[in-house]
């Protein structure tokens, strides 16, 4: 396997894990509703394949020594892989070196990250720890470690709060005794439905859907909190060093709501060793940028409704005419240097 296609699978199985089939639509199986990616668990019900919609652009990972044609998995691209992720097993060998590694959200904190590695919540338990660790970022600041791990990436984030759910186009799934369901902890497909806050199915087997809900239902920004500790985890491989983020423990402009208000997808406005720096979640891009520049921002993505230039005159002490004269010049400069992002548009 080249290195190429090494860096593609390793992607395809990051995104099978993590359930984010919003992002990075360019690698292949992204199109569709057929299933992109599919996990055969050993002992697994080959005639529940009846029930996915697989194509030459899918990816097939089954054990070594499963005998599967092509014309069972219509034409898909086969992995064969040695270990596991059930009976005690907590990684896949796949050839050319690649391992993943499934570990539980409590013991990630205390195991060594040698590989990429999907956290998971595998118990009540694990999901009660995500929450308090959510509580306490959007509180202090303070992200732990592990999850800014460049290793790492978070499974089933549709139903920790993040992305929109792959499971009712089947997009990732995963094929076992009793059938095809779309997650290792997930309900079989058809046996449960999506809730009123987003999904339920994907964790269904490890988590009461109605706690699940409620959860998430009285922390609204945890869809933003996802999206910043993605960032964070690509800034993590450029600058290891201290990173204070706005709306999680820190505002560039103390009159703000302390907690994070702003949409989950917005921009993400950060402090590293004393750099300030703008990233766009969707694409990573980042951009240095000046205070001032940066306070304007703020209360831009974070000030509710429209009058933008009002607030900023409220908010950072400014006669309207400067006000006005600040976001047209932020715009200005953003516009010169490429970045996509309309100023007006988030009043």
């Amino acid at each position: 396997m080249n290195f190429g296609k090494q860096h593609q699978t390793a992607a395809r199985l990051q995104r099978m894990f993590s359930g984010d089939y919003e992002r990075d639509q360019q690698l292949a199986g992204a199109v569709g509703n057929g299933t992109a990616e599919l996990l055969v668990l050993p002992g697994a019900d080959l005639g529940a394949l009846d029930e996915l919609t697989l194509s030459r652009k899918s990816l097939v990972l089954a054990p070594g020594g499963m005998s599967l044609r092509k014309g069972d998995v219509s034409g898909a691209q086969v992995l064969s892989y040695d270990g596991g992720l059930t009976d005690g097993e907590d990684e896949l060998h796949l050839g050319g070196g690649i391992a993943v590694r499934r570990e539980s959200y409590t013991a990630a904190a205390f195991v060594p990250l040698t590989c990429p590695t999907a956290i998971a919540v595998l118990e009540p338990d694990d999901h009660e720890n995500f929450l308090s660790d959510a509580d306490v970022a959007v509180e202090t600041g303070a992200f732990e470690d592990f999850l800014m791990h460049p290793l790492a990436v978070l499974a089933d984030v549709c139903a920790l709060g993040g992305c929109g759910c792959a499971a009712p186009r089947r997009l990732r799934a995963v094929l076992d005794a009793d059938g095809a369901r779309p997650s290792l902890g997930g309900a079989r497909f058809g046996d449960s439905t999506p809730g009123d806050t987003g999904c339920t199915v994907c964790v269904a087997g490890v988590v009461d859907p109605d706690g699940l809900e409620a959860n998430r239902a009285a922390r609204p920004w945890l869809p933003r909190y996802l999206h910043v500790l993605d960032v964070l985890r690509a800034i993590r491989r450029r600058t290891p060093g201290p990173v204070s983020v706005s709306g999680f423990g820190h505002r560039f402009v103390e009159t703000l709501p302390v907690a994070p208000v702003e949409p989950a997808a917005a921009l993400v406005l950060l402090e590293l060793d004393g750099e300030h720096v703008i990233c766009d979640p969707a694409t990573r891009r980042v951009l240095r940028t000046g205070r001032d520049a940066m306070r304007v921002l703020e209360v831009a993505l974070a000030s509710p409704g429209a009058g933008l230039v009002d607030e900023v005159a409220a908010h950072l002490h400014l006669t309207t005419a400067v006000a006005s004269a600040a976001v047209d010049q932020l715009q200005r400069t953003l516009d010169q240097i490429g970045f996509p992002f309309r100023i007006m548009e988030t009043a």
